[in-house]
Parts: structure tokens; sequence; C-alpha cells
């Protein structure tokens, strides 16, 4: 099998995302074309399913965030009684 430069760049070790990206958009395809909705469903839950760890890592700063906004909030409040 002979690649075309451009498919042949996509295998370099830098460009893994760029190949697995391509791989999945590709494989979403057995849904529908690029236009329609079952394809463009299909992307979406590929890229959740690929981003849930960083997903679950962003909502566990905001929690710690939020829980020290609370903290802070009641420290204040109690040293004012």
């Amino acid at each position: 099998m002979k690649f075309s430069k451009s498919k042949g760049a996509l295998l370099a070790k830098d460009k893994f995302i760029e190949a697995l990206s391509t791989y999945c958009h590709e494989l979403c395809h057995c849904f529908g074309g690029d236009a329609s909705a079952t394809f463009s469903r299909a992307l979406i839950i590929t890229l959740i399913m690929e981003n849930t760890e960083k997903m679950s890592i962003s909502h566990r700063l905001r929690v710690e965030q939020f829980d020290t906004m609370v903290d802070d909030y009641k420290a204040v409040n109690n040293s004012l009684c």
C-alpha cells in the first residue's frame, strides 16, 4: 500500500493525536455522512468517551475551588460575629 504524502505524515510520532482523530472521524462514517445527524451524534459520543478523564479532572478542580470559596466565606462571616 502506498500512502500519499499527507496520509504518511499522519503516521509520524508527533502526529499520533491527529491520526487517532482522523481514524475516529472515519469510523463514525458508518453512522452516516458528514452532514447527517447520526454522524454528528457519533462524533460527540466519541469525543466524550475520549475526554472523560480530562472532564473528571476539570470537574474535581471546580468542586475543590467551590469548596475553598465556601470555606473562605464561612471564615469571614464567622470572624464578623
